[in-house]
């Protein structure tokens, strides 16, 4: 019987990848499961306009504050717009020359513009600041300004309630306005006795000296009321331990029948009640019908679940009783998002995952009421600055990455419209969440954490993602090298602050005219890449060989490909080309850079027989010279799978 010989080679097979759509990062799945779309890295990379992945710009110092940034605030005035800054205990209008006040609280600030000026918490104050009349000025001296710039106690602008009328000499009455937490001063409205000559005030312990007493005359009527201001130590003593009023003689019952008759105007400062307001780390401002004419504040470590809101149209004015406690146990109160009409209140970890309380601003009997609608289940909000809308959607971050909380969660019991899944896996990893300083700039939002700087891409939305409760998730990228503790922008200018005090803007403008400048932080060279998803190929265990690369790069007077392969775990540059995808152009002229051909059209380039055979393939694209832009159109390639891999 004739000897049969069973062969098991097989031929090798030619697999390909061909990319020329691209989305974002994917830092939450296995780089062999990334879509090609995507990258499983691509640090220092932006979707252009057209959506191809771009290297970053690079950035320059700005200004120096010599202190930590806490906070940077736009005041958008009939002039023009300026930008105030709070660094370590200074506050700033525009540049670091222009000092405003230097007794600032080193901690993170928040405020809210009502009208031309801006209401400033800092943790210890609340103040204003604004262009005031200047008490010094002289109209004769035409270097002296008539208003100027100041920083100033909200209580110099505190509201005095009458907190009763129609009082009785002995207390009681009808009670009309809430004593101001921020204010020294409440009055008190008597309908006079024709005997009485104490008269008790609505408050004790009152401050000396701070008294004003009037008394409708005699001849007043109706429609013609003449007050008389009384003499303290002649008409009238003052006890203010016991808050009383103690007249020489009787003033007597109101000449108008019916209409109060004694005032009483006197000044009364309650510390706690000042240190509620001034406490207070995160701002809003919200009103009936969405609304924006209230104050909303909250934060105050010593009433975590507690905010306070405003008078309509007066910040200067917090009432007594204006206040809602938003649970019965200490979850913080992180901040606010509106959604539709609505205020929602994010707390940090509350106990049965209550964490979003809605609210609706409402008239009711006259009254002003912000009624709860509903409270929300899901994730706690990690840190006061993680918050920012991205085309009107609230977003906000949590320990489980960024949510959304959109309309149509409102009449339900939970949200789950978790935005960031292809990040999530990095921020959970991140470790400094709470530090977390969110933006919005163009069509990202921008989430400062650490030294990273994650771009949610508004305009690239995912509807097939592997979060199965969101209707769609945010493409996303990330930068490094970002040292930020304040990210924020002004208009299409892009900036940060440090912890050093350093402000940095970012270069992002054409750098056609090879200005040295740009693609490099303050100098230094950006190492930008994309790395390609790792193929597993028809059989996952065989051997693979790239035998052919070719890419096609935006072109440029100065860039150049750096393309890398990670063999036996280091990377490894395998190619380098620069001459091909560079054009001449005369206000970029380098001889270094120097080329004869003027197409300045998309290059395209390839290498075959790259790399031999290895167990996987994982491919970097980049571009890491200091002063060139890369931006990446498409990318193929074509390998081999033969034998079985033996280890």
């Amino acid at each position: 019987m004739p000897k049969i010989t069973v062969s098991y080679a097989r031929k090798s097979r030619l697999s390909e990848m061909k990319i020329s759509h691209f989305r974002g990062v994917d830092l939450s799945s296995p780089p062999a499961h990334v879509d090609s779309s995507r990258s499983p890295d691509a640090p220092n990379m932006m979707p252009d306009f057209s959506g191809k992945p771009v290297k970053r710009p690079g950035y320059a110092e700005f200004q120096d504050y010599g202190a930590k940034i806490y906070g940077v605030f736009p005041l958008n005035l009939s002039s023009g717009a300026k930008r105030v800054v709070h660094a370590g205990t200074g506050l700033y209008l525009d540049d670091p020359e222009h000092e405003i006040a230097s007794d600032m609280n080193e901690a993170y600030s928040s405020a809210v513009q009502f009208g031309e000026k801006l209401w400033i918490f800092d943790r210890a104050h609340y103040r204003v600041l604004g262009s005031f009349e200047n008490p010094d000025y002289d109209a004769g001296n035409p270097a002296s300004e008539p208003y100027v710039w100041q920083l100033r106690e909200a209580s110099d602008f505190a509201y005095e309630p009458t907190v009763t009328i129609s009082r009785d000499p002995d207390g009681g009455g009808t009670p009309y306005e809430p004593f101001n937490l921020i204010g020294g001063r409440f009055t008190d409205s008597f309908l006079a006795t024709a005997t009485a000559t104490t008269y008790q005030l609505s408050y004790d312990g009152i401050e000396a000296g701070s008294t004003v007493v009037k008394k409708l005359g005699a001849s007043s009527t109706a429609k013609n009321k003449v007050w008389l201001t009384l003499a303290e130590g002649t008409d009238y003593t003052v006890d203010t331990a016991l808050g009383q009023i103690l007249f020489a003689s009787a003033p007597g019952v109101s000449p108008v029948t019916g209409e109060d008759n004694v005032v009483v105007s006197t000044g009364k400062t309650i510390p706690e009640y000042v240190a509620m307001i001034a406490g207070c780390r995160v701002c809003t401002l919200f009103g009936t019908e969405g609304a924006e004419n209230r104050v909303f504040a909250a934060g105050n470590p010593e009433y975590p679940e507690r905010d306070w809101y405003s008078q309509m149209d007066n910040p200067a004015y917090f009432g007594e009783t204006w206040y809602a406690d938003l649970g019965a146990g200490s979850s913080r109160i992180m901040g606010y998002s509106h959604v539709g009409n609505l205020l929602a209140a994010h707390r940090e970890n509350a106990e049965g995952n209550g964490n979003v309380i809605l609210r609706a601003g409402e008239i009711s009997e006259g009254e002003t009421v912000f009624p709860v609608t509903n409270i929300l289940k899901g994730p706690g909000a990690v840190c006061m600055r993680g918050f920012a809308s991205l085309g009107g959607e609230p977003l906000f971050l949590t320990g489980e990455g960024v949510y959304a909380l959109t309309e149509k969660d409102t009449t339900g019991e939970k949200y789950a419209e978790r935005r960031s899944f292809y990040i999530d896996k990095a921020l959970a990893s991140s470790g400094n969440l709470a530090g977390a300083c969110a933006s919005v700039w163009r069509n990202f939002c921008l989430l400062s954490v650490g030294t990273r700087l994650y771009l949610l891409d508004g305009s690239q939305r995912d509807y097939t993602s592997g979060e199965p409760y969101s209707s769609y998730q945010y493409e996303c990228y990330y930068w490094e090298n970002i040292p930020a503790s304040v990210v924020w922008a002004e208009n299409e200018d892009l900036y940060f602050g440090g912890e050093d005090g350093r402000v940095f803007r970012f270069d992002l403008a054409d750098a056609d005219d090879g200005t040295d400048g740009y693609y490099q932080d303050c100098g230094a060279a950006i190492e930008a890449h994309w790395d390609l998803p790792v193929p597993s190929g028809d059989d996952f265990y065989a051997d693979k060989a790239l035998r052919y690369l070719a890419v096609q790069l935006e072109p440029h007077p100065h860039t150049s490909v750096k393309v890398e392969a990670k063999i036996r775990g280091v990377w490894k540059t395998v190619w380098q080309q620069s001459a091909v995808f560079r054009y001449f152009k005369w206000p970029a002229l380098s001889w270094p850079a120097f080329v004869w051909h003027c197409d300045d059209g998309a290059r395209t380039f390839g290498r075959k027989r790259l790399l031999p055979r290895l167990d996987k393939l994982s491919v970097r694209i980049g571009n890491d010279a200091a002063g060139e832009p890369f931006g990446l159109y498409a990318v193929a390639l074509e390998y081999t799978e033969s034998g079985k891999l033996n280890t």
